[in-house]
């Protein structure tokens, strides 16, 4: 009895260590900001199989999704940094804009959407990058396929990735940004986007990825 409740807590105490040390690894690495990409993919191929209940080992997975997933995790950074551009020169632009224009109007709603649908998209993208094989454009446009797909839910993940960050920020310590919020927000990402994404993955495909 003794030794299983040992074997508890040390799986528990290796579980927190993992988690909080892919938090550390992604806070340190995005230091020189061009590593943000591939220090998410190492995040993501950390977290998603944490999330789904398999074993990880930080430093081969962390490391290793880095390695395999940086230019697909780069290329598609470079598009979130220039659509981030592009809406930031849009707001910008409509602080000197009559808002009652509806042309105005209609501007402000378009770059509202493309900047929420860019966040939703990149929920789903993470997740599925570094647990199927497939082309950056192809995860793309599955990414918008689920999106459009089940746009409910998709906000609902919005909410749910921006709350551990909104109150890490604004009402905890700030060593819980650096060993806990990022890990955080990829588990709870990555539960609720395999929520959607088995329920389009063929069962034998669905059983190898649980296998692996």
């Amino acid at each position: 009895m003794d030794e299983e409740k040992g074997d508890g807590f040390s799986g528990l105490l290796e579980k927190a260590t993992n988690f909080a040390l892919a938090n550390l690894f992604w806070v340190l690495l995005c230091i020189p900001v061009v590593t943000i990409p591939a220090a998410t993919a190492g995040l993501f191929a950390t977290m998603t199989p944490f999330a789904r209940g398999k074993p990880v080992e930080v430093f081969r997975d962390f490391f290793s999704g880095m390695r395999q997933y940086w230019r697909k995790a780069t290329l598609v950074g470079a598009v979130d940094a220039l659509i981030g551009v592009l809406v930031a020169v849009n707001f910008t632009a409509f602080r000197q804009m009559d808002m009652s224009n509806p042309i105005a109007v209609l501007s402000q709603s378009i770059t509202l959407f493309v900047g929420l649908m860019a966040i939703m998209v990149n929920l789903y993208f993470w997740p599925m990058m570094v647990s199927f094989d497939l082309p950056a454009r192809r995860l793309l446009e599955n990414s918008v396929r689920l999106v459009f797909g089940h746009p409910l839910w998709s906000l609902f993940m919005v909410f749910l990735a921006a709350v551990p960050v909104v109150v890490s920020i604004f009402f905890l310590p700030a060593a819980v940004f650096v060993f806990a919020t990022i890990s955080t927000v990829a588990v709870l990402v990555s539960k609720a986007a395999w929520r959607v994404i088995g329920r389009y993955v063929p069962a034998e495909e669905l059983n190898e990825t649980e296998g692996e």
